[in-house]
């Protein structure tokens, strides 16, 4: 039995898979509700959690720009935040309890505006992704700042559990 209006959680419209993008490149037999693919006129349900929650992450990683020529003039925050990435890929495996599922993406880097000056300062921006409530309020807290720069987290909605 389903009790209440039922709630379509589309992807938004400017992602490239989402439902409105499909439909205006003319697929619409390949539009969806996010992340899961159902043929067309089809209802999927399913028990426990569906989507998990999704928080916004971004982090600067600041340094000394200069000219490519002279690095060792520079802190190079482009390397940094490299080191950040890379660091950022350990925290669910060594910080979140194995059974519990969550997922730490960047999914932008910007720095920069030319192939051969070092900037002044990189972002990262990215998603954290839980199910636990637990979890999700200590993965933020985790991301030291000392490590990573400046770390500001976005909370979201919470996850979709039927």
């Amino acid at each position: 039995m389903v009790r209440g209006a039922p709630r379509p959680s589309a992807a938004p419209p400017k992602e490239p898979f989402s439902a409105a993008t499909r439909v205006r490149r003319g697929e619409p037999e390949k539009t969806s509700f996010y992340p899961y693919e159902q043929p067309v006129g089809t209802i999927g349900v399913r028990a426990g959690p569906l989507m998990a929650t999704v928080d916004r992450l971004r982090i600067v990683v600041r340094g000394r720009g200069g000219h490519g020529a002279m690095p060792d003039r520079a802190a190079d925050p482009v390397v940094a935040a490299a080191h950040v990435v890379t660091g950022l890929q350990t925290l669910v495996s060594r910080e979140v309890p194995p059974l519990e599922p969550a997922v730490v993406t960047i999914g932008a880097i910007h720095g920069g505006a030319a192939f051969n000056v070092i900037p002044d300062e990189v972002s990262l921006l990215g998603t954290i992704r839980t199910f636990d409530a637990e979890v999700r309020r200590s993965l933020p807290e985790r991301v030291q700042p000392s490590r990573c720069g400046e770390t500001t987290a976005t909370i979201g909605r919470p996850p979709v559990i039927k």
